[in-house]
């Protein structure tokens, strides 16, 4: 469940390997709280994560390019009475 509905999230940059090594530290440990941060200067959103959560990982050589995608997804979690 978004805790902050302010809508989709996106970011794209080049980085060097060290600060992405660090975004996605900060992610892993979002994974290990239930709870994710995602944020710019534009705009943020908290996810709060599910029990089970799906992954789907790829990765290839794409146009002179190494490409890989990682994707999480998960169902809201529901509230409980």
């Amino acid at each position: 469940m978004a805790m902050e509905e302010q809508g989709e999230f996106e970011f794209e940059s080049y980085q060097d390997r060290e600060a992405i090594a660090k975004l996605l530290k900060e992610i892993v440990d979002g994974l290990s709280a239930g709870l994710l941060f995602l944020g710019s200067k534009k705009s943020h959103i908290y996810l709060e994560l599910a029990d089970m959560v799906k992954v789907k990982a790829e990765g290839s050589p794409k146009e002179g390019f190494y490409r890989l995608k990682v994707k999480l997804e998960w169902k809201e979690r529901q509230a409980r009475a």
